[in-house]
């Protein structure tokens, strides 16, 4: 019995210590003293004091049953944040203290991440709510931009100042995208990709017009780096990461880049899953610990310039999110900076995905010019704006504000009726429904879905089979009509 319970003290996963009633230490277990980076026999017949204050000891046995939190001293200096709890013994004719002491570091690292997620998920609740607005206000302006251009294409002047505003539209339009991949509301469309590949590429990309005095290296330890993941999205996460390593390094360095087996939590409780890891490391200025607490702030900048736009890291940070993956970001000033990306090897199902453009195909036999546009959209702006473009290129429609004004339009316009154009995001009966109860009672009827936020997983849960297009907002008219003469080829 006496070497099972010896036993079953080695083996506890806390730091015990038994003290005699002079404070001194009689007995520790291996997990107390590695606490200190000492042996049990180095402590043991010692006083206390030389790795726990008597002081902190005393606050804890003041409240029994309670914990106490300090901060614990190494041999060496440095510190870890612990957790001590005192319970009296029995022994013989005295009484000893029994001391349980935990280290915090993992769990006080564990609890920041928690907050930093829980705030990260707040700002992408508002970048998403914002994203949505500013998409319905750029596909105002890009659609009266684009009149502009077609009815004052004789005037030069009207010509180029509808080309700015498109142009400087089209750059809100890259912001708010940026805004809604931190937010992980952007569609992503899985592929199988050779990552190490797609690193190859990005670099090429990237790097080509650097300063001759940043270089990259790369160093590749992964067999088979062919994944599912979005190529386009997670080029573009690469593409800020190796920029933010080449600007850290104004006077010149090096960029690492390496690639790795690796694991991460599965989807059950205690599974194990495999996952390939990138890591970026630099030589540059690094970060304190002040600007490491706010890198995935979407617009947050130590030293924000002209040169320096966008989100970031925050991007970055939605791109892993949306793929189910972790990034860890180490850095101290001086020292510079390692990212790390672990991605899993998860299997995505080709029907998460909306169908795109150029997957849609014609078949319908509703496809004849007398036929009308059944639009649905709940920006007044937006459906006059349709109104408009509609009426000048002479195809009918009929405009429905929600759901349910749409549901009785197709019902007393059936025959009428041989498209479908909706806004995802409506009040009340969303597009997604809308188009799920008219598809039904005509099979081929040509579906044309726009939203600012695609999410996996919507088409396949709604089963809409083609014909059917999902166009991501904003957009120019003239894509909204390519996709209408697609769909109605005898349409003007």
């Amino acid at each position: 019995m006496h070497g099972l319970l010896s036993a079953v003290y080695e083996a506890v996963p806390l730091g015990l210590c038994l003290l005699d009633n002079r404070s001194y230490v009689q007995l520790c277990n291996r997990a107390f003293s590695n606490l200190f980076a000492a042996e049990p026999a180095e402590i043991a017949g010692r006083p206390v004091s030389s790795t726990v204050p008597l002081t902190e000891i005393a606050l804890a046995a003041g409240r029994p049953g309670s914990i106490h939190s300090f901060e614990a001293y190494r041999r060496n200096g440095s510190t870890f944040p612990a957790e001590l709890s005192v319970t009296p013994v029995k022994f013989t004719e005295e009484t000893w203290r029994l001391l349980t002491l935990t280290d915090l570091t993992e769990r006080r690292r564990m609890e920041a991440r928690l907050r930093e997620a829980r705030q990260l998920e707040s700002l992408g609740t508002l970048a998403g709510g914002i994203a949505h607005d500013f998409n319905n206000l750029l596909t105002i302006i890009l659609g009266y931009a684009g009149l502009l251009t077609d009815k004052n294409s004789d005037s030069t002047v009207h010509t180029r100042v509808a080309t700015a505003i498109i142009e400087a539209g089209r750059r809100g339009a890259d912001v708010v995208r940026q805004l809604q991949l931190f937010a992980n509301q952007h569609e992503v469309e899985f592929v199988k990709t050779d990552l190490q590949a797609l690193i190859d590429d990005t670099i090429d990309r990237t790097c080509a017009d650097w300063p001759e005095n940043v270089q990259v290296s790369c160093i590749y330890n992964i067999k088979d780096s062919v994944i599912s993941i979005d190529p386009t999205q997670v080029a573009v996460g690469l593409r800020h990461l190796l920029q933010n390593a080449c600007d850290a390094m104004p006077q010149g360095g090096m960029v690492y880049v390496r690639t790795s087996e690796t694991t991460t939590p599965g989807s059950q409780p205690g599974e194990i899953a495999s996952a390939l890891l990138i890591t970026f490391e630099d030589n540059g200025r690094g970060m304190d610990a002040t600007t490491r607490a706010r890198i995935f702030e979407p617009f947050f900048a130590k030293d924000k310039g002209p040169a320096v736009r966008g989100l970031g890291l925050a991007v970055v940070y939605g791109i892993m999110r949306a793929h189910r993956g972790q990034i860890e970001v180490d850095s101290a000033p001086g020292q510079g900076t390692r990212v790390s990306l672990s991605f899993p090897r998860h299997a995505i199902a080709d029907n998460d995905r909306p169908l795109s453009p150029a997957e849609a195909h014609p078949g319908s036999p509703h496809r004849i010019e007398s036929k009308q546009v059944l639009v649905v959209e709940d920006e007044a702006d937006i459906g006059r704006l349709w109104e408009n473009i509609f009426a000048s290129e002479g195809i009918p429609m009929l405009w429905a504000q929600d759901g349910e004004e749409a549901l009785r339009l197709f019902a007393a316009h059936r025959d009428e009726i041989g498209l479908l154009f909706t806004d995802i995001g409506l009040p009340g009966i969303d597009g997604w429904q809308v188009a799920q109860r008219i598809r039904p009672e005509v099979p081929t009827l040509p579906l044309l879905l726009v939203s600012g936020a695609f999410k996996p997983g919507d088409r396949a849960q709604f089963d809409l089979a083609q014909p059917a297009v999902c166009l991501p907002k904003p957009f120019p008219p003239s894509e909204v009509l390519s996709q209408i003469r697609s769909l109605l080829p005898s349409t003007r």
